[in-house]
Order: structure tokens, then C-alpha cells, then sequence
């Protein structure tokens, strides 16, 4: 199928409100899109297919079956992105109003007798000329090889697009692996140095995931710490291993551990009290997470959504975040998801 007409048949979708998603697994460079049927229907058995699920647990979990869906395949050709792009705050108070969230954060840490962590996000909203999948398309396939790239649609929720680098749960032939990813520096030439606080935010988020899964019967297996790239940024991560046995399911390993502490904080409880009372608006998919269901080959790859953003007719919101410790400063806190920007400023820069 060539790119002209691949593209022709993703717009006709959007016109007729007829839901589709377009994705590629990390390192691949082939895209499976999957276009639903005019009398498509929302399925209640989530057995081979892709979900899309919110924030909030106790949000709509979105699910285009598969079944019922017509499927194309196409390769979109590497791209190197040769600078970063710059977006200028729409207004002086954005980076204070962060700033201040982040001190607040601080603030109820420092005055809890067990919160270790909390991650504070925003959204920004950057006015475009005119929305056109054939000019971000490529770059979000083409950019970002090393992660977990899509594109949604559904009338009811709209665009959403990203190039997440962190996997909730894969799980293949009873075997699952998850991964705890915290830590953020810039992606640039050299040798990282990591401070001990972001080396213990990572550390936070190792530890609450191993004591999630063994709360359900399960023993984990934890690799080393070591570097991750994603994007203009990299990252701390440890990858955790296991066998799911007899009784468990990927809804019961996904319950668990969403959301996790790298998108919440640590207690989870008391992490989403602070959010629900000082964040200043509602997260939707981003920090949710989305991914592919197979009954049929007994695999299920579940993503965190970040590094995403919602595409409108005449605007695009992208969403940030960062790990709150009591040691955070909130000028690096503030550096940190500017450079967490660039990941789908790089995309968006032709409709600006």
C-alpha cells in the first residue's frame, strides 16, 4: 500500500468517525494499523485486540477488537532529527505555576512520615495552523525507533499519539517483564552523571513494583540498573522478570501495578490524594496505558502512555511530568520536562 493512499485511508476513518489505531513495537521499523468496520462495536471481551486505558483506574477502558477490523501494514523510513525545537512558553506564569507545584510537592513529602514520592505533571497547549497526518506521521514512526510508537483514534476520545519508552507488562509463553524506568537527563554526548536522588527515585520505583507483584503470588527476577534512551532524554531502568503461573492474568499483573510509582508516587494512596487535589487538570490518557492483546498467540504488550499528546483541529496538547523526592529542586524539575518536550515538539514542528 503506498503512503499517499495509507494516509487517504486513516482520513477517511476520521471523517466518518469510524475508530482506528496505527502502531509499531520498539525497534521495528513496520506499522500495523487496524481499521474498524463501519458498524464496529465497542468489545466487551478484551481478547485480541488494542486497549486504551486512562489515568484514572477508574475511568472508560477503551478496546478496538481486532476481528472486526481491516489490516495494513507500512514502513515509514528512519528519521534523524539534526536539532531540538524550541517551544516558547504561551505565558510567563507557566513555568511558576509548575514551580510551585513542585515546591508544594516538596513541602507534603517532607511533612509525611511515609510519602517518598510524588510525580507532578502539566499540559501544554500549542496552537497549530492546520492538523495533517501526513506531516507528523513520519516523524513520530520514523524519529523515535527505539520506542513503542502510535497513533489513536476513537470519536469519543479523540487523537492521541506518542512514543512511550517504558513497558507496563509483556507478557509471552507465561512468562511477563515489566520494568521500573525513573530518572531523567538530557540525551546528549558524553558520559551521564546521575545525582543520588534521581538514582534513589529510581530505586523507589524498583522496589514498589517487586513488592506489587509478589503480593499476587508472584517472584520476580531484577537486573542491574543501567541507561535508557528515549528520544532527547535517557533514562535509569531496571528490567524485571518472572513466570506468571497458572492463576494470574495480565489484568491482574496491569492492575497491580498501575498506576505505578515512575507515573504517580510512592505510597500510590496518598500520591493520588495530593494529585487529585493540586493538579490542575485532568490527565486523561496520558499516564494511562495502551497496547496490543493477542488471545491467539497467548501475548499481551502493555505500555505506559507518556511521551504523548492529544491532537485537535487547531490545537495540540503535550503532557510532561517529573518524580518529586524531598531533595527535588524545582529549576532542574521545571529543565526536566522542557527536555521531555522535545519528544513531540520534534513531531509537531511542520504544523506550527
Amino acid at each position: 500500500m503506498k503512503m499517499s493512499s495509507f494516509i487517504s485511508a486513516l482520513e477517511k476513518q476520521h471523517y466518518a468517525k469510524i475508530p482506528f489505531v496505527v502502531y509499531s513495537y520498539p525497534n521495528a521499523d513496520e506499522c500495523h494499523a487496524w481499521l474498524q468496520q463501519k458498524d464496529y462495536k465497542l468489545s466487551k471481551e478484551q481478547r485480541n485486540g488494542f486497549l486504551f486505558a486512562p489515568f484514572d483506574k477508574e475511568g472508560k477502558r477503551y478496546f478496538q477488537s481486532f476481528n472486526n477490523a481491516t489490516q495494513h501494514r507500512i514502513q515509514f523510513p528512519r528519521h534523524s532529527f539534526s536539532e531540538e525545537y524550541s517551544l516558547t512558553p504561551s505565558n510567563t506564569s507557566e513555568k511558576e505555576n509548575y514551580r510551585a507545584l513542585v515546591e508544594k510537592a516538596k513541602r507534603t513529602i517532607q511533612q509525611s512520615e511515609t510519602l517518598q514520592k510524588i510525580v507532578v505533571s502539566r499540559k501544554k497547549g500549542i496552537a497549530i495552523s492546520q492538523f495533517d497526518l501526513k506531516e507528523i506521521m513520519p516523524l513520530l514512526f520514523g524519529g523515535y525507533p527505539s520506542a513503542f510508537r502510535y497513533l489513536w483514534y476513537h470519536p469519543d476520545t479523540g487523537f492521541w499519539a506518542g512514543a512511550t519508552p517504558e513497558t507496563l507488562v509483556n507478557i509471552e509463553n507465561d512468562q511477563y517483564k515489566t520494568m521500573a524506568l525513573a530518572g531523567t537527563k538530557p540525551n546528549r554526548n558524553g558520559k551521564i552523571q546521575w545525582t543520588e536522588k534521581e538514582r534513589e527515585e529510581q530505586a523507589i520505583v524498583t522496589r514498589t513494583i517487586i513488592s506489587e507483584l509478589k503480593s499476587i503470588g508472584l517472584s520476580p527476577r531484577v537486573s542491574d540498573v543501567y541507561n535508557q534512551q528515549a528520544g532527547s532524554v535517557v533514562h535509569l531502568r531496571t528490567d524485571i522478570t518472572g513466570e506468571i503461573g497458572a492463576v494470574v492474568s495480565y489484568q491482574d499483573i496491569a492492575d497491580v501495578l498501575h498506576p505505578t510509582p515512575a507515573v504517580c508516587g510512592e505510597p500510590r494512596k496518598e500520591a493520588l490524594r495530593f494529585l487529585g487535589e493540586e493538579e490542575s487538570y485532568n490527565r486523561e490518557f496520558y499516564t494511562g496505558y495502551l497496547g496490543i492483546i493477542d488471545s491467539k498467540l497467548k501475548q499481551t504488550q502493555l505500555f505506559v502512555n507518556l511521551r504523548c499528546m492529544k491532537l485537535e483541529e487547531t490545537q495540540i496538547s503535550i503532557y510532561v511530568g517529573g518524580g518529586i523526592t524531598a531533595d527535588s529542586d524545582a529549576n532542574d524539575e521545571w529543565e526536566e520536562t522542557e527536555n521531555k518536550l522535545q519528544t513531540m515538539a520534534r513531531v509537531i514542528a511542520p504544523l506550527l
